[in-house]
């Protein structure tokens, strides 16, 4: 198999209209997923068949292209919450997530701020780790 490259590396007159375009396309088929709504042999029987998931990525894709540069990264990087479908595939315990929560919104205002959601995050081991080098500099 030979490796041809990037097609914007074939023909360099259009170079940064192609990156754009295949980096807003496989944006858009990865948010099409995230929302749960990928094809049968992926998401199961209330997937989408692949022409209607062909059809919401060419819609998603319409809209990013549309968009200005800033709101179109803005949009595509914001946290995506995941479909009640798909929560409820992975069998997820609300009762226990509900226990978890209270557990850590130890003012019981019903939402967790961030010193409480530090405490979780280093409590259930899953907190960023810094650095070598940004500890160094924070101990001097």
């Amino acid at each position: 198999v030979v490796d041809k490259g990037h097609a914007a590396d074939l023909d360099s007159s259009n170079k940064a209209f192609v990156y754009n375009y295949t980096d807003l396309l496989r944006q858009a088929m990865h948010r099409t997923m995230v929302y749960g709504q990928g094809t049968r042999d992926l998401c199961g029987p209330d997937g989408f068949t692949t022409e209607q998931f062909i059809e919401k990525v060419a819609w998603r894709l319409d809209r990013y292209l549309k968009m200005g540069a800033e709101e179109a990264e803005e949009r595509r990087t914001a946290p995506v919450r995941p479909s009640r479908k798909l929560r409820r595939n992975y069998d997820v315990d609300e009762e226990a997530i509900k226990e978890l929560f209270a557990q850590y919104d130890v003012n019981s205002d019903g939402s967790i701020d961030l010193p409480e959601f530090m405490d979780m995050m280093i409590k259930l081991g899953v907190a960023p780790l810094k650095h070598a080098s940004e500890k160094k500099v924070e101990d001097a």
